[in-house]
């Protein structure tokens, strides 16, 4: 009875992954040649920070125009 009752709450669980997935929305800005961005962060005001650890440097993409700013670290 245990085993059944494990692959109807598995049964359960996979049916509801599709609903789930459905509601993601996934959005890709460009930011400067080779950046490699890493470990993103999102700021009060809407906008994201972001690490672009090729350049050594901290990059912010605006939330009004999303443009990123690379900030350099020295």
């Amino acid at each position: 009875m245990p085993a059944v009752l494990g692959a109807a709450a598995l049964l359960f669980v996979f049916a509801a992954v599709p609903q789930v997935m459905a509601q993601v929305t996934v959005q890709y800005y460009a930011v400067p040649s080779g950046a490699h961005p890493h470990d993103v962060a999102p700021a009060a005001d809407g906008g994201v920070w972001y690490t672009a650890q090729h350049q050594e440097a901290l990059g912010y993409l605006d939330p009004r125009s999303w443009n990123p700013s690379p900030l350099r670290l020295y």
